[in-house]
Protein backbone atom coordinates (compact mmCIF):
# COMPACT_ATOMS: atom_id res chain seq x y z
CA UNK A 1 0.00 0.00 0.00
CA UNK A 2 1.34 3.65 -0.71
CA UNK A 3 2.02 5.60 1.98
CA UNK A 4 0.53 9.37 0.96
CA UNK A 5 2.52 12.26 2.76
CA UNK A 6 1.89 15.80 2.87
CA UNK A 7 4.68 18.09 3.32
CA UNK A 8 3.99 21.60 4.30
CA UNK A 9 7.43 24.11 4.61
CA UNK A 10 7.71 27.72 5.86
CA UNK A 11 9.32 29.24 8.50
CA UNK A 12 7.26 29.07 11.28
CA UNK A 13 7.68 32.05 12.72
CA UNK A 14 5.57 31.50 14.94
CA UNK A 15 3.12 28.75 13.74
CA UNK A 16 -0.37 29.71 13.58
CA UNK A 17 -3.75 28.42 13.32
CA UNK A 18 -3.60 29.36 9.48
CA UNK A 19 -1.15 26.87 8.88
CA UNK A 20 -3.43 24.35 10.80
CA UNK A 21 -6.17 24.66 8.97
CA UNK A 22 -4.30 23.99 5.60
CA UNK A 23 -2.83 21.29 7.06
CA UNK A 24 -5.98 20.32 8.46
CA UNK A 25 -7.92 20.61 5.16
CA UNK A 26 -4.90 18.75 3.07
CA UNK A 27 -5.05 15.81 5.49
CA UNK A 28 -8.84 15.34 5.50
CA UNK A 29 -9.45 16.19 1.65
CA UNK A 30 -6.63 14.30 0.24
CA UNK A 31 -6.71 11.63 3.08
CA UNK A 32 -3.05 11.62 3.81
CA UNK A 33 -1.19 9.51 6.29
CA UNK A 34 0.34 12.10 7.67
CA UNK A 35 1.53 15.64 7.38
CA UNK A 36 5.10 16.86 7.60
CA UNK A 37 5.99 20.29 8.57
CA UNK A 38 9.16 21.72 7.53
CA UNK A 39 10.54 24.94 8.59
CA UNK A 40 13.29 26.01 6.81
CA UNK A 41 17.01 27.26 7.66
CA UNK A 42 16.87 30.05 5.37
CA UNK A 43 14.19 31.15 2.82
CA UNK A 44 16.29 32.05 -0.62
CA UNK A 45 13.07 33.70 -1.89
CA UNK A 46 11.35 35.67 0.81
CA UNK A 47 14.77 36.97 2.28
CA UNK A 48 13.38 38.32 5.74
CA UNK A 49 14.97 40.55 7.63
CA UNK A 50 15.28 38.50 10.46
CA UNK A 51 14.46 35.05 11.64
CA UNK A 52 13.74 33.80 15.19
CA UNK A 53 16.14 31.47 16.24
CA UNK A 54 15.68 27.68 14.93
CA UNK A 55 15.44 26.46 18.23
CA UNK A 56 12.83 28.47 19.36
CA UNK A 57 10.65 28.09 16.21
CA UNK A 58 10.83 24.11 16.35
CA UNK A 59 9.53 24.16 20.20
CA UNK A 60 6.85 26.32 18.98
CA UNK A 61 6.62 23.91 16.36
CA UNK A 62 6.79 21.09 18.62
CA UNK A 63 4.21 22.38 21.25
CA UNK A 64 1.62 23.05 18.63
CA UNK A 65 1.51 19.28 17.51
CA UNK A 66 1.82 17.77 20.47
CA UNK A 67 -0.86 15.23 20.74
CA UNK A 68 -1.89 15.35 17.04
CA UNK A 69 -0.67 11.62 15.91
CA UNK A 70 -0.91 13.16 11.95
CA UNK A 71 1.28 15.75 12.48
CA UNK A 72 5.02 15.67 12.03
CA UNK A 73 7.99 17.84 12.40
CA UNK A 74 11.09 17.27 10.21
CA UNK A 75 14.03 19.56 10.87
CA UNK A 76 15.98 18.30 8.00
CA UNK A 77 16.29 22.17 6.37
CA UNK A 78 17.47 23.43 9.27
CA UNK A 79 20.13 20.79 9.93
CA UNK A 80 21.73 20.95 5.95
CA UNK A 81 21.86 24.80 7.13
CA UNK A 82 22.29 27.40 4.49
CA UNK A 83 19.49 28.54 1.70
CA UNK A 84 16.41 26.13 2.04
CA UNK A 85 15.28 24.48 -1.60
CA UNK A 86 12.23 22.72 -1.52
CA UNK A 87 13.92 20.45 -4.43
CA UNK A 88 16.04 19.60 -1.89
CA UNK A 89 13.73 18.72 1.16
CA UNK A 90 11.81 16.50 -1.17
CA UNK A 91 14.72 14.58 -2.59
CA UNK A 92 16.03 14.40 1.24
CA UNK A 93 12.55 12.82 2.44
CA UNK A 94 12.21 10.69 -0.98
CA UNK A 95 15.03 8.90 0.74
CA UNK A 96 14.19 8.54 4.40
CA UNK A 97 10.64 7.12 3.69
CA UNK A 98 10.16 4.43 1.63
CA UNK A 99 9.78 3.89 -2.13
CA UNK A 100 6.25 3.36 -1.59
CA UNK A 101 5.56 7.07 -0.17
CA UNK A 102 3.78 9.30 -2.30
CA UNK A 103 4.59 12.83 -1.54
CA UNK A 104 2.03 16.02 -1.67
CA UNK A 105 3.38 19.89 -1.40
CA UNK A 106 1.51 21.73 0.02
CA UNK A 107 1.34 25.33 -1.39
CA UNK A 108 -0.59 28.29 -0.90
CA UNK A 109 -2.40 30.43 -4.26
CA UNK A 110 0.69 33.21 -3.20
CA UNK A 111 3.34 30.64 -3.89
CA UNK A 112 1.90 29.37 -6.78
CA UNK A 113 2.38 32.58 -8.68
CA UNK A 114 6.17 32.22 -7.89
CA UNK A 115 6.83 28.89 -8.44
CA UNK A 116 8.33 29.26 -11.60
CA UNK A 117 11.15 30.88 -9.76
CA UNK A 118 11.63 28.47 -7.11
CA UNK A 119 15.59 26.54 -7.61
CA UNK A 120 14.73 23.46 -9.99
CA UNK A 121 10.57 24.02 -9.72
CA UNK A 122 10.46 21.58 -12.65
CA UNK A 123 12.43 18.99 -10.59
CA UNK A 124 9.92 19.93 -7.58
CA UNK A 125 6.92 18.60 -10.05
CA UNK A 126 8.65 15.50 -10.32
CA UNK A 127 9.09 14.79 -6.74
CA UNK A 128 5.93 15.53 -5.77
CA UNK A 129 2.21 16.11 -6.68
CA UNK A 130 1.54 19.81 -6.13
CA UNK A 131 -1.51 20.93 -3.36
CA UNK A 132 -2.54 24.53 -3.79
CA UNK A 133 -4.56 26.27 -1.23
CA UNK A 134 -6.69 29.61 -2.32
CA UNK A 135 -4.70 32.04 -0.06
CA UNK A 136 -7.01 35.74 0.46
CA UNK A 137 -6.04 38.46 -2.16
CA UNK A 138 -4.16 35.43 -4.80
CA UNK A 139 -5.98 33.87 -7.55
CA UNK A 140 -5.26 30.46 -8.30
CA UNK A 141 -3.96 30.85 -11.96
CA UNK A 142 -3.47 27.02 -13.27
CA UNK A 143 -2.53 27.74 -16.78
CA UNK A 144 0.41 25.68 -17.20
CA UNK A 145 -0.06 23.31 -13.59
CA UNK A 146 -3.61 21.75 -14.84
CA UNK A 147 -2.37 18.40 -13.02
CA UNK A 148 -2.18 20.73 -9.71
CA UNK A 149 -4.84 19.78 -6.93
CA UNK A 150 -6.78 22.38 -5.84
CA UNK A 151 -8.39 22.20 -2.36
CA UNK A 152 -12.01 22.96 -1.73
CA UNK A 153 -10.99 24.50 1.43
CA UNK A 154 -9.44 27.89 1.72
CA UNK A 155 -6.64 29.43 3.83
CA UNK A 156 -7.13 31.46 6.77
CA UNK A 157 -6.41 35.05 6.93
CA UNK A 158 -3.54 34.48 9.08
CA UNK A 159 0.36 35.60 8.77
CA UNK A 160 3.28 35.05 10.80
CA UNK A 161 3.61 38.65 9.76
CA UNK A 162 0.06 39.75 11.82
CA UNK A 163 0.87 37.89 14.56
CA UNK A 164 4.27 39.20 15.26
CA UNK A 165 2.89 42.58 14.25
CA UNK A 166 0.01 42.22 16.84
CA UNK A 167 2.64 41.17 19.76
CA UNK A 168 5.05 44.55 19.06
CA UNK A 169 1.36 46.16 19.15
CA UNK A 170 0.13 44.63 22.28
CA UNK A 171 -3.09 43.40 20.79
CA UNK A 172 -4.51 40.34 21.11
CA UNK A 173 -3.04 36.90 19.51
CA UNK A 174 -5.88 34.36 20.85
CA UNK A 175 -7.57 33.70 18.01
CA UNK A 176 -4.32 33.45 16.14
CA UNK A 177 -2.00 30.92 17.35
CA UNK A 178 -2.39 28.32 20.47
CA UNK A 179 -2.00 28.66 24.09
CA UNK A 180 0.79 26.91 24.47
CA UNK A 181 2.62 28.60 21.48
CA UNK A 182 1.99 32.28 22.98
CA UNK A 183 3.07 31.08 26.36
CA UNK A 184 6.19 29.96 25.26
CA UNK A 185 6.52 33.26 23.36
CA UNK A 186 5.76 35.13 26.02
CA UNK A 187 7.76 33.30 28.06
CA UNK A 188 10.89 33.45 25.87
CA UNK A 189 10.11 37.64 25.21
CA UNK A 190 9.96 36.82 21.53
CA UNK A 191 8.75 39.04 18.86
CA UNK A 192 9.17 42.50 21.31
Amino acid sequence: MIQKIGVLGGTFDPIHFGHFSLARSSYEELNLDKIILVPTNYPWLKKPLSLTESSHRIKMIELFIKNKSWLELSNIDILRGGNSYTKDTLKELKTIFSKRTKMYLIIGSDSLNDLSKWKDHSRIVELAEIVVAKRPGFEINLKDHQDFIVLNSSMLNISSTIVRDNIKKGLSIDELISLEVKNYINNNKLYT
